[in-house]
């Protein structure tokens, strides 16, 4: 046999065999596969995270079939519905929409083999704690996308709302913070790298060609609750070139319009200066003012710090 028909009878048998396949799953009726565990009561799996470290947090689902034991095997895929979360809200009440970096599946495919009515597990990973806001619901919904390709077998309406609830962080993210105004700013230090979470960034340096007082105002996207401020000066070995903070004014606000004054703080030449608050705080907005740093380069006054941030 030539190469030619070889090829052409290979490819009838393959088409042939596929054929077979499909004819072999036996038809399911209209809505007859749901989401395992699920009723107009029982939606949620509910989980508390502490939001301590970042660690992998996984949620095992499965689908089964109303009726009869399958006869053959059958393929489900599960995937998230972001829509859904409208119809979360309007039931449970307020919750966030769990960020998609904070998620992703190990497993989103299962079967329901021949003889069973119950499917192996889907898993879902949770990732990435520590960028949630603290004390706050989030939520991430799930549905069967399909069974065997199609949609008709999908029980229609169905949605497991994952739900996790959000305690105490260990670290105070800044995903969501915002500069609102700064003073001045100079290359190549500008105001936003302070709050990258990245100490090797230029950070923010003031004009030096100005004067104190300079300052920062930061908006960190939601009310937040914290004990201290903290800053890393870019230079703050003795000896180099300054700008490093040795008296600041810290100002707190939940609007951005009016601001209460939590006072002024002499501060040590550290590679990390701790801003002790005297208990805990919740604000929106804070004003960092420098009122005093040590010089740069000897002879200008500014200030150059490569982050700012808060601990819990």
């Amino acid at each position: 046999m030539n190469k030619k028909y070889g090829f052409l009878v290979c490819c009838f048998i393959v088409l042939l065999f596929a054929a077979c396949s499909k004819d072999s799953i036996t038809e399911l009726s209209t809505g007859s596969v749901s989401i395992q565990g699920y009723s107009s009561t029982t939606d949620t799996l509910v989980k508390e995270m502490p939001l301590v470290t970042d660690s992998v947090i996984t949620f095992k689902l499965g689908a089964m079939l109303n009726g009869q034991p399958a006869t053959s095997d059958h393929y489900i895929r599960f995937a998230v519905d972001t829509s859904k979360i409208a119809l979360y809200r309007e039931k449970y009440g307020d919750a966030f929409l769990l960020p998609d970096i904070s998620y992703f599946f190990f497993k989103s495919d299962c079967y329901i083999r021949a003889g069973s009515t119950l499917s192996d597990s889907i898993a879902m990973n949770i990732v990435q704690e520590n960028s949630l806001r603290p004390y706050s619901t989030y939520v991430l919904p799930l549905v069967i996308q399909s069974v065997n390709g199609q949609k008709n077998a999908v029980a229609p309406g169905e949605v497991m709302y994952l739900v996790f609830k959000a305690g105490k962080a260990s670290v105070i993210g800044k995903a969501e913070w915002k500069i609102v105004s700064v003073s001045s700013e100079w290359e190549p230090g500008m105001a936003v790298e302070a709050i990258d979470n990245i100490l090797t960034t230029g950070g923010w340096a003031s004009d030096p060609y100005g004067s104190m007082p300079q300052n920062i105002v930061i908006d960190f996207g939601y009310p937040v609750t914290f004990s201290a401020v903290t800053d890393h000066p870019r230079y703050y070995e003795i000896g180099q070139q300054g700008g490093v903070p040795t008296k600041v004014k810290i100002e707190l606000s939940m609007d951005g319009t009016s601001w209460t004054d939590k006072g002024t703080f002499d501060l040590e030449h550290l590679e990390e200066q701790v801003i002790d608050m005297g208990g805990e705080c919740t604000a929106q907005y804070m004003r960092f003012t420098v009122l005093e740093a040590t010089l740069m380069f000897g002879a200008y006054e500014a200030v150059y710090l490569t982050e700012i941030g808060l601990n819990p």
